[in-house]
């Protein structure tokens, strides 16, 4: 039984390994891997080898990381100010990703970061009612979470906003 489970492990290996050099072929990228290759290939290699969704993958990798590891206090304490993070930086990514391309105007860039920034408002007002549907990450310890944090969390919300205004 587990002879048979470690040949099928190493023959989805091989699939994925395949797979991930066709999407390098495609790109003709050989020398510099952007991003746009790189997230498909990890979906790819996810996908195949564990036959499951990627973002399901990701989400209870990092449930599992935080349920199995044994993790300092400080860290523990942290956890939530973690998901919080890890909850904008895919935000400020998803931003990003719409400033770029060779078909972008500047009218078209001045809008996405004006939206954004109008957004980072409805999101502390969210916080503020303890309403996580922006924020899927910090939305799954939504029972652990305390008014403090939330001040905090709305303070940095604030601030960015204050940074990044017109």
């Amino acid at each position: 039984m587990l002879l048979q489970e470690t040949s099928k492990q190493e023959n989805d290996g091989l699939i994925a390994s395949y797979n991930i050099e066709l999407l390098v072929a495609k790109s003709g990228k050989f020398h510099t891997i952007g991003e746009a290759l790189l997230h498909p290939v990890i979906e790819e290699v996810l996908s195949t080898i564990i036959h499951e969704k990627p973002d399901n993958i990701m989400k209870k990798i990092l449930l599992i990381f935080f349920e199995t590891t044994p993790l300092s206090a400080s860290l523990m304490a942290a956890r939530c100010d973690i998901y919080f993070l890890c909850d904008i930086f895919t935000k400020l990514n998803d931003l990003i990703k719409l400033l770029q391309g060779n078909r972008k105007t500047l009218i078209d860039c001045k809008s996405f970061i004006t939206s954004f920034i109008l957004k980072l408002m409805l999101y502390k007002t969210n916080l503020s009612k303890r309403q996580f549907h922006q924020f899927p990450q910090l939305d799954s310890l939504k029972d652990v979470l305390v008014d403090e944090d939330l001040a905090t969390y709305r303070s940095y919300l604030q601030s960015l906003h204050n940074n990044t205004g017109e």
